[in-house]
Protein backbone atom coordinates (compact mmCIF):
# COMPACT_ATOMS: atom_id res chain seq x y z
CA UNK A 1 0.00 0.00 0.00
CA UNK A 2 1.28 3.45 -0.89
CA UNK A 3 1.58 6.17 1.74
CA UNK A 4 -0.20 9.31 0.55
CA UNK A 5 0.60 12.68 2.11
CA UNK A 6 -2.20 15.17 2.74
CA UNK A 7 -2.02 17.61 -0.12
CA UNK A 8 -3.65 20.70 -1.45
CA UNK A 9 -2.29 23.61 -3.42
CA UNK A 10 -1.95 25.94 -0.43
CA UNK A 11 -0.34 23.23 1.67
CA UNK A 12 2.04 22.37 -1.16
CA UNK A 13 3.19 25.98 -1.34
CA UNK A 14 3.67 25.98 2.41
CA UNK A 15 5.61 22.71 2.18
CA UNK A 16 7.99 24.23 -0.36
CA UNK A 17 8.53 27.32 1.78
CA UNK A 18 9.24 25.22 4.85
CA UNK A 19 11.80 23.12 3.01
CA UNK A 20 13.79 26.18 1.92
CA UNK A 21 15.14 26.74 5.41
CA UNK A 22 16.11 23.30 6.68
CA UNK A 23 15.27 20.66 4.05
CA UNK A 24 16.20 17.54 5.94
CA UNK A 25 14.75 18.30 9.37
CA UNK A 26 11.57 20.02 8.19
CA UNK A 27 10.91 17.50 5.42
CA UNK A 28 11.08 14.69 7.96
CA UNK A 29 8.83 16.65 10.34
CA UNK A 30 6.32 17.37 7.59
CA UNK A 31 6.21 13.81 6.31
CA UNK A 32 5.75 12.41 9.79
CA UNK A 33 3.24 14.86 11.21
CA UNK A 34 1.33 16.64 8.38
CA UNK A 35 -1.47 14.08 8.18
CA UNK A 36 -1.77 13.50 11.97
CA UNK A 37 -1.83 17.27 12.49
CA UNK A 38 -4.65 17.73 9.99
CA UNK A 39 -6.62 14.89 11.59
CA UNK A 40 -6.06 16.37 15.06
CA UNK A 41 -7.26 19.83 13.99
CA UNK A 42 -10.22 18.45 12.06
CA UNK A 43 -11.28 16.43 15.09
CA UNK A 44 -10.98 19.39 17.40
CA UNK A 45 -12.49 22.15 15.26
CA UNK A 46 -14.95 20.04 13.20
CA UNK A 47 -14.17 21.64 9.84
CA UNK A 48 -11.57 20.28 7.42
CA UNK A 49 -11.13 23.56 5.53
CA UNK A 50 -10.54 25.48 8.75
CA UNK A 51 -8.20 22.72 9.91
CA UNK A 52 -6.22 22.92 6.67
CA UNK A 53 -5.82 26.68 6.98
CA UNK A 54 -4.75 26.39 10.63
CA UNK A 55 -2.23 23.69 9.73
CA UNK A 56 -0.87 25.84 6.91
CA UNK A 57 -0.34 28.74 9.30
CA UNK A 58 1.36 26.43 11.81
CA UNK A 59 3.81 25.15 9.18
CA UNK A 60 4.56 28.72 8.10
CA UNK A 61 5.39 29.62 11.66
CA UNK A 62 7.66 26.61 11.95
CA UNK A 63 9.40 27.91 8.84
CA UNK A 64 9.98 31.29 10.51
CA UNK A 65 11.75 29.76 13.50
CA UNK A 66 15.49 30.34 13.35
CA UNK A 67 16.51 26.88 14.59
CA UNK A 68 13.51 24.55 14.71
CA UNK A 69 15.78 21.51 14.99
CA UNK A 70 16.85 22.71 18.44
CA UNK A 71 13.35 22.34 19.88
CA UNK A 72 13.28 19.74 22.63
CA UNK A 73 9.99 18.33 21.34
CA UNK A 74 9.17 19.61 17.82
CA UNK A 75 5.96 17.61 17.56
CA UNK A 76 4.57 18.94 20.85
CA UNK A 77 5.55 22.47 19.87
CA UNK A 78 3.89 22.13 16.45
CA UNK A 79 0.65 20.66 17.77
CA UNK A 80 0.38 23.17 20.63
CA UNK A 81 1.01 26.09 18.30
CA UNK A 82 -1.60 24.79 15.85
CA UNK A 83 -4.07 24.31 18.70
CA UNK A 84 -3.53 27.88 19.89
CA UNK A 85 -4.02 29.19 16.36
CA UNK A 86 -7.28 27.23 16.14
CA UNK A 87 -8.54 28.66 19.43
CA UNK A 88 -7.76 32.19 18.27
CA UNK A 89 -9.56 31.52 15.00
CA UNK A 90 -12.61 30.13 16.80
CA UNK A 91 -12.75 33.18 19.06
CA UNK A 92 -12.64 35.53 16.09
CA UNK A 93 -15.40 33.59 14.34
CA UNK A 94 -17.53 33.65 17.51
CA UNK A 95 -17.09 37.42 17.75
CA UNK A 96 -18.09 37.89 14.12
CA UNK A 97 -21.18 35.72 14.62
CA UNK A 98 -22.18 37.66 17.75
CA UNK A 99 -21.88 40.98 15.92
CA UNK A 100 -23.92 39.52 13.06
CA UNK A 101 -26.68 38.37 15.45
CA UNK A 102 -26.80 41.77 17.10
CA UNK A 103 -27.22 43.43 13.73
CA UNK A 104 -29.96 41.00 12.74
CA UNK A 105 -31.83 41.39 16.03
CA UNK A 106 -31.38 45.14 16.17
CA UNK A 107 -29.77 45.16 19.61
CA UNK A 108 -27.94 48.39 19.05
CA UNK A 109 -29.99 51.10 20.69
CA UNK A 110 -27.71 53.96 19.91
CA UNK A 111 -28.92 54.38 16.35
CA UNK A 112 -26.75 55.22 13.37
CA UNK A 113 -23.15 56.02 14.27
CA UNK A 114 -22.12 59.51 13.30
CA UNK A 115 -19.44 60.08 10.68
CA UNK A 116 -17.24 61.51 13.42
CA UNK A 117 -17.47 58.33 15.51
CA UNK A 118 -16.74 56.15 12.50
CA UNK A 119 -13.66 58.17 11.59
CA UNK A 120 -12.46 58.13 15.20
CA UNK A 121 -12.84 54.35 15.35
CA UNK A 122 -10.85 53.90 12.14
CA UNK A 123 -8.12 56.21 13.45
CA UNK A 124 -7.91 54.26 16.71
CA UNK A 125 -7.57 50.96 14.83
CA UNK A 126 -4.84 52.45 12.66
CA UNK A 127 -2.95 53.62 15.77
CA UNK A 128 -3.02 50.08 17.13
CA UNK A 129 -1.80 48.66 13.82
CA UNK A 130 1.00 51.21 13.60
CA UNK A 131 2.12 50.54 17.18
CA UNK A 132 2.33 46.81 16.51
CA UNK A 133 4.22 47.38 13.29
CA UNK A 134 6.71 49.63 15.09
CA UNK A 135 7.28 46.95 17.72
CA UNK A 136 7.43 43.80 15.62
CA UNK A 137 8.27 45.11 12.15
CA UNK A 138 6.25 45.05 8.94
CA UNK A 139 7.26 41.49 8.05
CA UNK A 140 5.97 40.05 11.34
CA UNK A 141 2.88 42.27 11.55
CA UNK A 142 0.54 39.55 10.25
CA UNK A 143 1.40 37.38 13.26
CA UNK A 144 0.21 40.03 15.71
CA UNK A 145 -2.50 42.04 13.96
CA UNK A 146 -5.54 41.19 11.88
CA UNK A 147 -8.53 43.38 11.04
CA UNK A 148 -11.90 41.95 10.12
CA UNK A 149 -14.99 43.46 8.53
CA UNK A 150 -17.68 42.11 10.84
CA UNK A 151 -20.73 43.29 8.91
CA UNK A 152 -23.27 40.49 8.65
CA UNK A 153 -23.66 38.99 5.16
CA UNK A 154 -27.45 39.35 5.31
CA UNK A 155 -27.02 43.06 6.04
CA UNK A 156 -24.43 43.49 3.30
CA UNK A 157 -26.68 41.76 0.76
CA UNK A 158 -29.51 44.20 1.49
CA UNK A 159 -27.25 47.22 1.27
CA UNK A 160 -25.83 46.06 -2.05
CA UNK A 161 -29.34 45.40 -3.39
CA UNK A 162 -30.53 48.86 -2.35
CA UNK A 163 -27.55 50.56 -3.98
CA UNK A 164 -28.23 48.65 -7.21
CA UNK A 165 -31.97 49.49 -7.08
CA UNK A 166 -31.32 53.21 -6.61
CA UNK A 167 -28.71 53.22 -9.34
CA UNK A 168 -30.76 51.37 -11.94
CA UNK A 169 -34.24 52.80 -11.35
CA UNK A 170 -35.41 56.39 -10.90
CA UNK A 171 -37.73 56.29 -7.87
CA UNK A 172 -40.29 58.79 -6.65
CA UNK A 173 -39.88 57.61 -3.05
CA UNK A 174 -38.36 54.85 -0.96
CA UNK A 175 -39.95 52.96 1.94
CA UNK A 176 -37.70 51.25 4.51
CA UNK A 177 -39.49 48.84 6.86
CA UNK A 178 -37.92 47.86 10.16
CA UNK A 179 -37.35 48.68 13.81
CA UNK A 180 -36.18 52.14 14.75
CA UNK A 181 -33.44 50.66 16.96
CA UNK A 182 -32.07 48.33 14.29
CA UNK A 183 -28.67 49.58 13.16
CA UNK A 184 -28.80 47.78 9.81
CA UNK A 185 -32.26 49.21 9.04
CA UNK A 186 -31.03 52.69 9.95
CA UNK A 187 -28.12 52.23 7.56
CA UNK A 188 -30.51 51.21 4.78
CA UNK A 189 -32.54 54.37 5.39
CA UNK A 190 -29.40 56.49 5.32
CA UNK A 191 -28.30 54.97 2.00
CA UNK A 192 -31.74 55.52 0.45
CA UNK A 193 -32.11 59.09 1.74
CA UNK A 194 -29.10 60.16 -0.29
CA UNK A 195 -30.84 59.23 -3.56
CA UNK A 196 -34.61 59.54 -3.08
CA UNK A 197 -37.25 60.83 -0.62
CA UNK A 198 -37.15 58.12 2.07
CA UNK A 199 -39.58 57.08 4.79
CA UNK A 200 -38.39 54.69 7.49
CA UNK A 201 -41.47 53.04 9.00
CA UNK A 202 -41.62 50.55 11.85
CA UNK A 203 -44.45 48.50 10.29
CA UNK A 204 -47.45 48.76 7.97
CA UNK A 205 -49.52 50.57 10.63
CA UNK A 206 -47.34 53.60 9.98
CA UNK A 207 -48.79 53.76 6.46
CA UNK A 208 -51.95 55.55 7.55
CA UNK A 209 -53.29 56.74 4.20
CA UNK A 210 -52.08 58.01 0.81
CA UNK A 211 -51.89 61.42 2.47
CA UNK A 212 -50.45 60.49 5.89
CA UNK A 213 -47.46 58.48 7.03
CA UNK A 214 -45.69 58.07 10.37
CA UNK A 215 -41.94 57.64 9.99
CA UNK A 216 -38.59 58.33 11.55
CA UNK A 217 -36.47 60.73 9.50
CA UNK A 218 -32.83 59.82 8.99
CA UNK A 219 -30.65 61.25 11.75
CA UNK A 220 -33.54 61.93 14.12
CA UNK A 221 -34.62 60.09 17.27
CA UNK A 222 -38.39 60.57 17.21
CA UNK A 223 -41.16 59.40 14.92
CA UNK A 224 -42.97 62.17 13.04
CA UNK A 225 -46.10 62.41 10.90
CA UNK A 226 -45.78 63.59 7.31
CA UNK A 227 -48.52 64.68 4.92
CA UNK A 228 -48.80 64.37 1.15
CA UNK A 229 -46.00 61.80 1.11
CA UNK A 230 -47.40 59.93 -1.89
CA UNK A 231 -47.67 61.94 -5.13
CA UNK A 232 -51.35 62.36 -6.02
CA UNK A 233 -50.97 62.30 -9.79
CA UNK A 234 -48.83 60.94 -12.57
CA UNK A 235 -46.83 57.70 -12.77
CA UNK A 236 -45.50 56.47 -9.45
CA UNK A 237 -42.39 54.42 -8.74
CA UNK A 238 -41.98 53.26 -5.15
CA UNK A 239 -38.99 51.30 -3.90
CA UNK A 240 -39.20 49.19 -0.76
CA UNK A 241 -36.59 47.45 1.37
CA UNK A 242 -36.46 46.07 4.89
CA UNK A 243 -33.94 45.35 7.61
CA UNK A 244 -32.55 41.83 7.91
CA UNK A 245 -34.51 41.28 11.13
CA UNK A 246 -37.85 42.53 9.77
CA UNK A 247 -40.42 39.69 9.60
CA UNK A 248 -41.62 38.81 6.11
CA UNK A 249 -45.27 39.26 7.09
CA UNK A 250 -44.62 42.94 7.94
CA UNK A 251 -42.91 43.48 4.61
CA UNK A 252 -45.79 41.82 2.77
CA UNK A 253 -48.37 43.88 4.64
CA UNK A 254 -46.52 47.10 3.77
CA UNK A 255 -46.39 46.15 0.08
CA UNK A 256 -50.13 45.41 -0.01
CA UNK A 257 -50.94 48.69 1.69
CA UNK A 258 -48.80 50.76 -0.66
CA UNK A 259 -50.34 48.99 -3.64
CA UNK A 260 -53.84 49.70 -2.33
CA UNK A 261 -52.99 53.38 -1.78
CA UNK A 262 -51.55 53.69 -5.28
CA UNK A 263 -54.58 52.01 -6.88
CA UNK A 264 -56.99 54.18 -4.89
CA UNK A 265 -55.13 57.31 -5.99
CA UNK A 266 -55.23 56.14 -9.61
CA UNK A 267 -58.99 55.56 -9.42
CA UNK A 268 -59.59 59.13 -8.27
CA UNK A 269 -57.44 60.73 -10.93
Amino acid sequence: MRNVLWYDRAASATHCQVLKQNPEFLLELFQEHSTPLLKFLTSRFRDREDAAEIAQEAWLRMHRLENPEQLSNPKAYLFQMASNLGVDRARRQALEQRVCREQLLGNSGEGLPSAERSVAAEESIELVRQALEDRYGACALAEHYRAFDTICSATQDRQDAVVALLKEHPLDLMIVVGGYNSSNTLNLARICAGRAPTYHVADDDCLVSPDEIRHRPVGQKAEVTAREWMPASGPLRVGLTAGASTPDNLVGAAILKIAAFANASADTR
